[in-house]
């Protein structure tokens, strides 16, 4: 509690540039936004497009082994039932997991 508490006291942003200058194992946590355009990750090529969308690039990589990503899925099996029948749920059970609440319709 009282390390939440310090921590709280400054932004993110304020913690990084304090423990720059130090020798201290310390980064940010960075939304996939932040992490896709930074410039550690834009030279080691971390994240590929793919169907229009920024995707983390396969990992690892080997020399002789070209990187292929899957295809995007279509825009109707973004949604979660869409992906539970890709992975074989019947109708009936992904009925009873939007009933229980545990995904949206």
């Amino acid at each position: 509690a009282a390390i939440a508490g310090r921590v709280r006291e400054r932004t993110r942003d304020e913690w990084a540039t304090l423990f720059a200058a130090t020798d201290a194992c310390v980064a940010p946590v960075l939304s996939l936004v932040e992490a896709r355009d930074h410039p550690h990750n834009r030279a080691r090529q971390s994240f590929v497009k793919s169907g229009g969308l920024g995707r983390p690039a396969p990992a690892p990589r080997f020399s002789q082994n070209p990187r292929t990503l899957a295809a995007a899925p279509a825009a109707g099996d973004r949604q979660p039932a869409g992906i539970l029948t890709r992975f074989g749920l019947s109708e009936e059970e992904i009925g009873a997991l939007a009933k229980a609440g545990v995904i949206g319709r």
